[in-house]
């Protein structure tokens, strides 16, 4: 096949694409309140909206009255398959916002609302509806997966991977400013208690006999573990490896933190010094970490300032399972669906994408690495998702359409056992 034959499906497949609005079908998502727990009518809207452009679609139960989405269009069966995956549910609704989170405003360019992730679940959407109207024969099976539950560990992808449903490659659309993302963090969660002395702030006690605010020595211990969402150097309290791809992590984020009287928190009596502080401390991971490493780290650090402060006591506890992998993994950059996507980006942006270079995801995506399927993050948006007035620019949507649906056609005709073409 000559360059020029290359550069005609390419060229059909955008010009039916002009035809298609994402950014007006993510308008449509992001009016359409889907908390965790709360996905139903997103679902239904999901559903008859894949079947409206020519999909296969199933719903599969995760949980009563939460349904993953799945919709496939088939190949012929000798060729390679791909799986687009992305989650339905979305954060809650944080003090600071200006827009209506479910107003889908756009303004200067930018779409604001839940476009976590369904400013990238528009695209996949989009580029599906392309290539069916393209007419283009696929060789290899498109599977969309719109799944539930990644905000809680990933339990819609979970399910998806143990009920059999597979394809040679993946792509989640977790919104990484149009980059490929190829390195994973690991998530450890732990619960550290600090324990205290209670009193009253106007009594006297006898000599010896010393009040201890829980919530001083938690924020001391504070101090010394640093600044959240910021990478930790080597050489500090978290010992690690220097990894390549993981320049932004570790880090930590002290995510919750409570005070007051017992391990109930009672707070209706503030006069009383507290004599409990609990926290959870969120550690992201990079390869060669894990739960372990990290609790042997912390431990140490709380036993060096319980010796510099013999007041200073603290329990550790391992909090219940997140279902994420406590360690970090990285993809291989010389799969055949990170060749289709650079080649898809270069061709509709005119230049190579980024690679990594932002904070490594916790995600979906270590899923499908751990199940040994090969594959990436690419999707729109990123700067701006998960804080108030989350929003996204509406042209990544059609950019991110544009290299879903030219990465299909290229991973999704290819007969498995074929040359792969150089990067």
């Amino acid at each position: 096949m000559n360059s020029s034959e290359k550069i005609n499906p390419q060229k059909t497949i955008l010009s039916c694409l002009e035809e298609i609005d994402a950014v007006k079908l993510a308008q449509e998502m992001l009016r359409i309140p889907s908390y965790s727990g709360q996905e139903k009518e997103m679902t239904e809207f999901l559903s008859e909206r894949m079947k409206k452009v020519g999909l296969e679609v199933e719903l599969r139960e995760v949980e009563k009255d939460r349904y993953n989405v799945i919709g496939r269009l088939r190949g012929s069966g000798e060729g390679q398959s791909l799986i687009l995956n992305g989650h339905i549910e979305h954060n809650m609704v944080g003090e600071g916002w200006t827009k209506d989170p479910f107003g889908a405003v756009i303004e200067d360019g930018w779409l604001y609302g839940f476009v976590h992730m369904k400013a990238a679940n528009a695209a996949f959407l989009a580029a599906a509806e392309a290539i069916i109207n393209s007419g283009i024969e696929l060789k290899g099976d498109l599977v969309i997966e719109y799944v539930i539950g990644e905000l809680e560990g990933g339990k819609g992808t979970r399910q998806t991977l143990e009920e059999g449903i597979r394809a040679d490659f993946y792509i989640v659309g977790e919104p990484s400013d149009l980059a490929i993302l190829t390195a994973y963090a690991g998530h450890v969660l732990i619960r550290i208690n600090v324990l205290g002395r209670m009193k009253h702030f106007a009594t006297a006690l006898p000599s010896g006999d010393k009040a201890i605010s829980a919530i001083e020595k938690m924020a001391n211990l504070i101090t010394a573990l640093g600044p959240s969402q910021i990478p930790i150097k080597p050489g500090g309290w978290l010992k690690f490896e220097p990894r390549l791809g993981f320049e932004l992590a570790p880090q930590i984020n002290v995510g919750v933190i409570k005070g007051g009287i017992s391990r109930q928190i009672q707070d209706w009596r503030p006069a009383l010094l507290p004599d409990f502080c609990t926290m959870l401390l969120d550690v992201r991971t990079i390869p060669g970490m894990n739960f372990d490493t990290v609790e042997r780290d912390l431990i140490g650090l709380m036993e060096s300032i319980s010796e510099k402060d013999p007041e200073f006591r603290y329990e550790v506890e391992r909090k219940e399972d997140t279902s994420f992998p406590d360690e970090g993994t990285d993809e291989p950059r010389d799969s055949y669906v990170f060749g289709a996507v650079t080649r898809a980006h270069e061709f509709v942006e005119k230049e190579r994408p980024q690679v990594n270079g932002k904070f490594p995801k916790v995600c979906d995506a270590i899923h499908f690495a751990r199940a040994g399927i090969p594959g990436l993050i690419y999707g729109p948006g990123g700067m701006y998702t998960s804080r108030p007035d989350e929003r996204c620019r509406v042209d990544e949507i059609r950019t991110a359409a544009k290299v879903y649906a030219l990465t299909i056609a290229d991973v999704c005709t290819r007969i498995r056992g074929e040359a792969t073409p150089r990067v």
